[in-house]
């Protein structure tokens, strides 16, 4: 009996450290940060890459699908659940095998495979304006390194894997790799920071022009109305002196 509490506290933990990844990752891709014009950052995929390292590759491909699928309901389309998941794939088997970085493997991914998805899937699928599919080119390609990025930052620097009773089953990163996640970081948070800030500032003054567009408009079309209630008018009373002479 006194042997198998410990066992049973020491799965308990795991058990409850892989329900709360998911719930989070989940929770990561069904609150979005909104940047502008409908435009979203997702930070799901942090727990889905601790998933992967913590607990291993078929756990991982479920928080993957699970938290993926939330982009449905956010979107409307199945396009970004085959994105996420075919990038999880890519880089779940690559870091199985190889235990490179993450963020390194993201890089490649997204290059190589996760840009011309988004390209084929939104500009030929779905039909969207050409600079809207650039932006959202971007958006995912940033976004994807920076979630990889962050959580090999936690799995580095954290004693995550003590917290929820797991075995250190990562490799150490070497020097190079190590001041890549530091340089990455500075250029990343930096970045996404001033993204935010600027883009709401665009919005401000966006709406502002366009208030003010309204505006005039709205100015036009009473002098025309008013103008054709003044001509109206003069008619009318032509009429009447026509009617009285």
């Amino acid at each position: 009996m006194l042997l198998r509490w410990p066992l049973s506290l020491t799965w308990r933990r795991e058990t409850m450290g892989l329900v709360g990844l998911i719930i989070l990752g989940v929770l990561g891709y069904y609150w979005p940060w909104s940047v502008f014009f409908n435009i979203d950052f997702l930070f799901g995929s942090i727990a889905v890459w601790l998933v992967l390292s913590l607990y291993g590759l078929w756990w991982g491909a479920l928080a993957a699908i699970a938290t993926a699928s939330v982009t449905y309901f956010l979107w409307h389309h199945p396009y970004a659940i085959v994105i996420f998941t075919g990038e999880f794939l890519v880089v779940g088997l690559l870091y199985e095998r190889y235990r490179i970085n993450l963020a390194i493997l993201n890089w490649l991914y997204w290059i190589c495979l996760g840009v011309p998805l988004v390209w084929l899937f939104y500009r030929h699928v779905l039909a969207v304006e050409l600079t809207q599919v650039q932006i959202v080119m971007l958006k995912q390609a940033v976004n994807g390194i920076f979630n990889a990025l962050v959580a090999s930052l936690i799995l580095t620097y954290t004693p995550l894997h003590r917290w929820l009773g797991r075995p250190h089953t990562w490799n150490t990163l070497s020097l190079q790799q190590t001041l890549f996640n530091i340089l990455a970081a500075f250029v990343f948070f930096p970045t996404l920071a001033f993204m935010a800030i600027g883009s709401y500032q665009v919005v401000d003054d966006i709406t502002a022009d366009k208030q003010h567009q309204l505006q005039d408009v709205a100015a036009h079309i009473d002098a025309l109305i008013n103008s054709g209630y003044e001509q109206h008018g003069k008619k009318m009373v032509a009429l009447e002196s026509l009617a009285m002479d």
